[in-house]
């Protein structure tokens, strides 16, 4: 069965990731990037397609130089926002995590809105690819090339006057020269009467021009979304082996191969079997001789744990013939997965001939993160989406979370149940899961709001009179653009949402941040 799905689940992904020759920051950002080199060929795509802060996926499919997929490449993955005035480099390693079949999901956070440069480096035997490139905040879409490299030149070509100027201004990684501003628009750092650490006073013209927005934290209801990558399998629990408990011949084989579909009663082989034809023998005799009802129902009895069914029992009583070949049926609808016999072939007592598995209902093994594992349970529901049918959803019930962790992954295999309508739901698929957990209500704020200095959070407090003060948070959970907080701020409190990052860069943070 493997080798009837693997191709089209190759396929199927290969569309997904399908990509253009060269990509720049211009273009549509749903198009995946292709970039090639080294004797490897990557092809990349962003999730979301508009980079925001907080979490970001960059899907890659790494092939060889014939488009085989590469399942064993060591990839490193950094997503970096250069230093910029008073702020420190931002960024660092992504996680990288392996999905079979050449595919790997490199997870990166970003801290605050602005461009972001990206270094890829693929190695695999003896070929390696390295790429650069970048990426905005709020923008579609994102640059990666192959990195060269860079040609001699003599310092008398370095650029000057005017011509420095231009070259900073396009330059594809520093990621900040189309944002300057004029001095005369930039926040100027008072030390706002009470001398508070960080603060920073911005009149409300200023605030208009430098595009700094104040909003209130909310109260609100708060839902968690989780994303999870699964493959369609079947279900366990109705996989039926079909092993006769006699030995004996076989005759003739009705099921060509792997893959055929069969129903409950139909043909699967005949057998030959000393220990079956002596039995039916005993069957008949114990019929005939008028002996108790007993005796035959014992025999008759016999005959069915060996595998005869009810009908073939009262065609040999009827006929009074045994029967030399004995047919042995599918008990149960669904596709034969695997198939041990052929016409002709000895077997053993117990020995496994066919397995049949039903198809009307199949699992979906989802990889939880250890993060997500306190947010799902047996019983949530859950939307299913496949690459190979856009626009359409499957609803599912999450019935097992596996309470111990992949060694080598670091996550948990949620189980899900679903009914498989048509067929369509193939083992061996990726499918997108999507589950949902209700917090109730919880304070809140947008995404935007929050900044990150390491490990720690913190926003930008109006503190009335055109102050604004820094404020260490606790965050928790995300729900789209909004962030959970833990502590830190109370419901009604305003906060800067947009522009934040130019206070931070203008105030005496990094002494604030020492005080905290």
């Amino acid at each position: 069965m493997k080798c009837l799905l693997e191709s089209p689940a190759r396929a199927v992904f290969a569309f997904f990731l399908l990509v253009t020759a060269t990509a720049s920051c211009g273009r549509d950002g749903a198009d995946p990037v292709r970039v090639e080199g080294g004797g490897l060929v990557v092809e990349a795509r962003l999730d979301p397609v508009v980079p925001r802060t907080g979490e970001n996926l960059l899907e890659l499919l790494v092939l060889d130089a014939g488009g085989r997929p590469v399942p064993d490449a060591h990839v490193e993955v950094k997503v970096i926002m250069p230093a910029m005035g008073a702020m420190a480099q931002m960024g660092g390693p992504a996680r990288v995590r392996p999905l079979g079949e050449g595919r790997y999901e490199a997870t990166f956070g970003l801290d605050m809105d602005g461009s972001y440069r990206i270094d890829v480096s693929v190695h695999a035997a003896s070929s390696s690819l390295s790429a650069e490139g970048s990426l905005m905040t709020g923008r579609s879409g994102f640059s990666l090339t192959a990195r060269r490299a860079p040609p001699p030149r003599s310092s008398s070509h370095a650029p000057t006057g005017e011509g420095a100027a231009d070259a900073a201004a396009h330059d594809p990684h520093g990621g900040h020269a189309g944002h300057t501003r004029a001095p005369e628009e930039a926040p100027a750092p008072t030390d706002a009467g009470g001398g508070f650490a960080g603060e920073v006073f911005v009149d409300p013209g200023r605030r208009q021009r430098t595009g700094i927005r104040i909003a209130p934290v909310r109260l609100e209801p708060f839902e968690v979304t989780i994303r999870a990558v699964g493959l369609v399998e079947y279900d366990r629990g109705a996989i039926q082996d079909i092993a006769p408990r006699v030995g004996g011949t076989v005759g003739s084989v009705r099921v060509p191969a792997p893959g055929n579909p069969v129903r409950a009663g139909d043909l699967l082989f005949t057998l030959y079997s000393p220990e079956l034809l002596a039995a039916q023998r005993e069957y008949l005799t114990a019929l005939g001789s008028g002996r108790s009802d007993a005796v035959a129902t014992a025999a008759r009895g016999r005959l069915r744990l060996w595998g005869m069914s009810g009908a073939d029992i009262d065609h040999v009583a009827q006929t009074g013939v045994p029967l030399e070949y004995v047919p042995f049926r599918s008990p149960v609808s669904g596709v034969v997965i695997e198939k041990n016999v052929v016409d002709g072939s000895g077997t053993s007592a117990n020995e496994r001939l066919f397995r049949i598995a039903a198809v009307d209902r199949v699992w979906i093994e989802a990889e939880l993160y250890e993060a997500d594992l306190a947010l799902v349970r047996p019983g949530d529901a859950a939307e299913i989406a496949l690459v190979y049918l856009p626009g359409e959803r499957f609803e599912g019930t999450v019935s097992l979370v596996n309470p111990f962790l992949d060694g080598e992954t670091r996550t948990a295999r949620a189980r899900i149940e679903l009914a498989n309508r048509d067929g369509i739901l193939l083992p061996g698929m990726y499918a997108t899961v999507w589950l949902r957990r209700d917090l109730g209500r919880r304070i809140v704020v947008p995404a935007s709001a929050v900044l990150y200095a390491g490990d720690r959070r913190f926003v930008f407090v109006d503190a009335g009179e055109g102050r604004l003060r820094p404020r260490a948070i606790t965050t928790g959970h995300r729900d789209g653009e909004r962030l959970e907080v833990l502590s830190g701020l109370d419901a009604g409190e305003a906060i800067v949402v947009s522009g934040n990052y130019l206070i931070a860069s203008e105030s005496r943070l990094g002494t604030a941040l020492e005080q905290w």
